[in-house]
């Protein structure tokens, strides 16, 4: 799994064909980030990591999944980021933004290799959750 900065790192960056999906990619970042630092912080911050997830990464997500779906490079960057990891954060996008995996594999087109994965994948991070040793990609 590749760590989350590489991935919103050249959407926001590299010249994909769209202005706007290099701003809307660098909004997502900058929400992500501030998930992060609220998880950081506090736990008394759920609300506002609760808000920030569900009002405004995953309406953007959405919105640019639909709106970039004849973009190869974008899509391919989307769904990499639905899999990706944090290293400042310690959690996999899997367990924190589960939205994003759910929209760029949708359970019937997934294959039985990718379902598969996904299965093992929930229950390393429910092993991580019972551990109290942090995740290092």
């Amino acid at each position: 799994l590749r760590g989350y900065w590489d991935v919103i790192g050249q959407l926001a960056s590299l010249d994909l064909g769209s202005a706007k999906a290099r701003k809307e990619a660098d909004l997502l970042w900058e929400w992500i980030l501030d998930v992060e630092e609220a998880m950081m912080d506090s736990p008394r911050r759920c609300g506002e990591i609760e808000y920030v997830t569900n009002q405004l990464i995953q309406p953007l997500f959405v919105r640019m999944m639909a709106e970039y779906a004849g973009n190869v490079q974008i899509m391919a960057g989307l769904k990499l980021l639905s899999i990706s990891w944090s290293n400042c954060g310690g959690y996999f996008f899997l367990e924190r933004f589960p939205f994003m995996f759910a929209q760029t594999f949708p359970e019937e087109e997934r294959s039985a290799l990718l379902q598969e994965w996904h299965t093992e994948m929930q229950k390393v991070i429910v092993e991580m959750a019972l551990s109290e040793e942090p995740f290092v990609g």
